[in-house]
């Protein structure tokens, strides 16, 4: 079983353009096919990326208010 350190990973230049090509105001998912080489030859696997904003909004939000609890507790 190789883990990361045995692979090459290199991020395809054009992953960015996907990913920034998504529509901004709708719902934004994408399949990615990621291509790397391992010990044993090239591979792939694929990605599925699904960006629900609401919920990382609320997550960054709630963060943001248990740092700011722990900071007062200080």
């Amino acid at each position: 079983m190789s883990t990361a350190s045995e692979s090459t990973r290199e991020e395809p230049s054009h992953f960015m353009e996907v990913i920034s090509g998504l529509p901004q105001d709708d719902g934004r998912y994408v399949v990615y096919d990621y291509p790397y080489t391992e010990s044993y030859g090239d591979t792939s696997k694929l990605i599925f990326i699904l960006c629900l904003m609401e919920l990382a909004t609320t997550a960054i939000a709630n963060k943001k208010a248990k740092l700011e609890l722990f900071a007062q507790a200080e």
